[in-house]
């Protein structure tokens, strides 16, 4: 049996993929942010060593977000390496990724999470656009989505434009002005919870909501786009046809599925 510990901006996804299963199944969920340039270290060895004890497997992979370089790889294997008992493997959230979804093949993706990224895969080499981090800007991401909706709270509020039915529902959140700039910098708000708020917004035809997410949705096939012209002729070539095929200009739901799509971390 191995087990897959995928750890994000918002939380930890543990998958577990026994003998003669196809594909990993996500068996648990733990909330909170391990994104290991978080400054949480501590608290994100301490609930992997837990995992580990709690789901036993002859190989545990485990990616995390923010791992860059090797010596962060080191320090985690090291702090998990008896709990693991047996095999062990640190790696990125990135390379996870491309571990789940495309083993021994070549693929490419866009991870819209908490951040987001763009990447292909190609003879195992990584090409990469975006995924900065959430200070640096994360294209796309429910980070993104959730800062532009609360500047554009802050100015709703300050007179610029009226939107009845954003300010209705951001006010489920944030009482008044002061009640958004306190709880963002004095109780760290977690600003990608109002993603999922944006996008419902944008169903019911919100002028603002709609406007945040052409916006980042434009940002998005600009990074795609950005990432197919770094592939080899060849492979540049097949690909532009089936992002063409998938009509991803037509419709900001290509991008930003409905709350029934699917959305990986």
């Amino acid at each position: 049996m191995q087990l897959y510990l995928d750890g994000g901006g918002s939380s930890l996804k543990i998958f577990q993929k026994k003998h003669g299963d196809d594909a990993p199944v996500l068996i648990s969920r733990r909330e909170g942010n391990f994104n290991f340039q978080s400054g949480c270290r501590e608290s994100i060895l301490i609930a992997l060593a837990d995992a580990c004890r709690r789901f036993p497997a002859e190989k545990i992979t485990i990616g995390l977000a923010g791992i860059i370089q090797s010596e962060e790889k080191l320090t985690v294997y090291n702090a998990l390496r008896h709990d693991a008992k047996k095999e062990l493997i640190v790696m990125s959230d990135l390379e996870l990724a491309f571990e789940l979804y495309f083993e021994q093949q070549d693929g490419m993706m866009a991870i819209l999470g908490t951040g987001s990224i763009f990447a292909a895969k190609l003879d195992d080499h990584i090409i990469k656009v975006g995924g900065y981090g959430k200070l640096l800007g994360d294209s796309g991401s429910g980070i993104a989505i959730g800062r532009k909706a609360a500047r554009e709270y802050l100015k709703l509020l300050d007179g610029f434009f009226e939107d009845d039915l954003f300010q209705r529902f951001m006010q489920m959140t944030f009482e008044n002005r002061e009640s958004v700039i306190d709880q963002i910098y004095s109780k760290s708000f977690p600003l990608q919870s109002l993603a999922p708020l944006v996008l419902q917004l944008a169903e019911r035809k919100s002028q603002t909501a709609c406007r945040i997410l052409k916006k980042e949705s434009r940002k998005v096939a600009n990074a795609v786009q950005l990432l197919i012209s770094k592939l080899p002729n060849k492979k540049k070539a097949a690909t532009e046809t089936l992002w063409r095929a998938c009509g991803t200009f037509k419709s900001i739901s290509h991008i930003y599925p409905q709350r029934t799509g699917r959305a990986q971390n």
